[in-house]
């Protein structure tokens, strides 16, 4: 419902008409001061009647704290989903680049990080490579290194020397691992 202000009709009966036709949102108000609900021409001999203008305003104060209360409600679901994720002692970790700046990484790598007693294991299943550390960065920059080391030893041993192990991580690693110019 809308209303078509009509140019006789003093501005009082604006405001009241508009407030009629936003009912729906206005309930608190309305459950609070039923009399606004009224004729206004009424509503002006009640002395325990709040103005317009009063009412407008608290109507305004409740809507806020509605929207506080929701935004607080919100804060504290994420806030729950935080600390849920950081207590996950297990995950994925892409790597995107290598400490050796003379190596470049063609497409990320992705480790996993797990909890351990006394630190974190970082693990590249696909080359049979791990790290630790007591730290997950730690964990992570040591499996760096790890691939690192991997890459240059094997890449300086001819392949027919190689056994089948070694031979599958120097295929994996030379596709992921290119030198820069």
């Amino acid at each position: 419902m809308s209303y078509q202000k009509n140019p006789s009709d003093p501005p009082e009966n604006w405001l009241w008409h508009f407030a009629n036709a936003h009912f729906a949102k206005a309930q608190p108000l309305y459950a609070q001061y039923p009399h606004i609900c009224e004729d206004p021409m009424d509503a002006s001999e009640s002395s325990d009647l709040p103005t317009i203008a009063e009412a407008l305003e608290l109507f305004r104060d409740q809507t806020l704290a509605g929207r506080l209360a929701s935004i607080e409600k919100n804060l504290a679901q994420l806030s729950d989903a935080v600390e849920h994720l950081s207590s996950i002692t297990s995950g994925w970790v892409p790597i995107h680049t290598l400490a050796d700046e003379s190596l470049r990484l063609n497409s990320a790598i992705l480790a996993t990080v797990i909890s351990i007693e006394g630190g974190f294991l970082c693990e590249f299943p696909e080359c049979n490579l791990s790290a630790s550390g007591e730290t997950q960065f730690e964990a992570i920059e040591n499996l760096k290194d790890m691939i690192e080391s991997a890459y240059t030893v094997l890449s300086e041993v001819p392949e027919k020397e190689l056994g089948l192990v070694p031979r599958r991580q120097l295929e994996i690693l030379s596709q992921l691992i290119s030198i820069r110019d």
